[in-house]
C-alpha cells in the first residue's frame, strides 16, 4: 500500500537520503529535471535542503509517496500567489522511482 504525505520544511532532513536517492534515480534514468548524470549524493541532498526555504515561505508544497521500503515518489506543487488564483498550483518536479513505475512495486 502506498501512503501520500505532505512534507514540512522540518521533515525534509528525516527523508533527505531517500529523497536524494529518488532524485538520483530520476536523473540516472533520463529525467530532464535540471541535473546531468551522474548526480552525486551530496548534490542531490543539497537540492532537497535548498527547498526548505520555499516550503517555509508557503509558496511550495512537497508530497511524497511512501511504499513499504520508504520514498518511492515525490511531486512539488508551486502555489499561485495572485489573489485571484489561490486555488491554483503548478505541478513541478514529479519523480517516481524506477522500482515503482508501471503500477507494480518491485522490492528494492
Amino acid at each position: 500500500m502506498v501512503q501520500i504525505e505532505i512534507l514540512t520544511a522540518d521533515q525534509i532532513p528525516y527523508y533527505e537520503t531517500q529523497l536524494a536517492e529518488l532524485l538520483m534515480d530520476a536523473v540516472d534514468s533520463g529525467a530532464s529535471v535540471g541535473f546531468l548524470p551522474p548526480l552525486a549524493l551530496h548534490e542531490a541532498r543539497d537540492y532537497w535542503r535548498g527547498l526548505r526555504d520555499a516550503l517555509r515561505g508557503g509558496n511550495r508544497r512537497v508530497l511524497v509517496a511512501l511504499g513499504s521500503d520508504g520514498v518511492i515518489g515525490s511531486v512539488q506543487l508551486g502555489l499561485a500567489t495572485m489573489p485571484n488564483a489561490r486555488h491554483r498550483a503548478e505541478v513541478m518536479k514529479l519523480f517516481v522511482h524506477r522500482r515503482a513505475r508501471g503500477g507494480v512495486l518491485v522490492a528494492g
